[in-house]
């Protein structure tokens, strides 16, 4: 009789405590014995008394107002808001010259185009090198274009990239690239110094897709330059999409 109340009690116990767990939104089978599962609560419980000291900024849905109600967050919750962007063409007599860089496990490949203030397409170039890191295949972007542009003999050039890293680079006087990229860096700069006005701006990557799709091609070499007869149907319609300020939503 003592064994099956027992029994029965502990069952019971074990029923409040999983509808318990079910309610704080942890819904698991229980652990081997009481020991196991108090351990378990109590590191839980510091996450969850480390989360209730932090004010988060969260968007505003209901998902997200459950969790904070079940985890005791401090939060503000925001609306999204959404943002409108399109190509932007370049100032008066300056040359828009978009680049990007990829990195896959065999290879790195970059890209960059030049584009008047119409959105016409004036050249292109894309390239490849061993892998390295993305900001690495980011800056040889730039290079290549850069190279395009003066053997073109531009003067003015704007250079917009998706990178916030790299446009740091230019704009902000403490920010350097890292220590490999040294070399990659002086030829850079001796390259901007051929141009009478040069300046970077951060772009969305919604609207640098024609030179994330000539970073994606890798060449098998360092610079191949592609001329607007030679696009492919994908960059084409791209260009033109561009040119049209089709409108992307972030």
């Amino acid at each position: 009789m003592i064994y099956t109340r027992t029994v029965i009690c502990t069952t019971h116990s074990q029923f409040i405590w999983q509808s318990l767990l079910k309610f704080l939104g942890f819904d698991r089978a229980l652990l081997g014995d009481w020991e196991s599962e108090m351990q378990w609560c109590a590191s839980k419980l510091e996450v969850r008394l480390k989360f209730s000291t932090l004010d988060a900024k969260v968007e505003d849905t209901d998902h997200n107002r459950q969790l904070v109600a079940k985890w005791n967050i401090n939060a503000v919750f925001q609306r999204h808001q959404e943002i409108r962007c399109s190509w932007k063409g370049p100032d008066e007599d300056f040359v828009q010259l978009n680049s990007d860089g990829s990195l896959n496990n065999d290879s790195g490949g970059f890209g960059a185009i030049l584009r008047d203030r119409c959105g016409d397409a004036i050249s292109a170039v894309a390239g490849s090198s061993r892998p390295s890191s993305v900001i690495h295949h980011e800056l040889q972007g730039v290079e290549a274009g850069l190279k395009l542009a003066s053997s073109y003999g531009f003067r003015k050039i704007c250079v917009g990239s998706d990178s916030q890293t790299v446009v740091s680079y230019f704009n902000i006087t403490k920010a350097k690239p890292p220590w490999q990229e040294k070399h990659l860096w002086r030829r850079i700069q001796r390259l901007v110094h051929q141009f009478d006005t040069f300046k970077v701006e951060h772009v969305y990557r919604d609207t640098n897709r024609a030179a994330d799709h000539l970073a994606s091609l890798r060449p098998s070499c360092e610079f191949l330059e592609i001329i607007p007869s030679s696009f492919s149907e994908d960059l084409k319609k791209i260009i033109f999409e561009d040119k049209c300020n089709f409108v992307y939503f972030r």
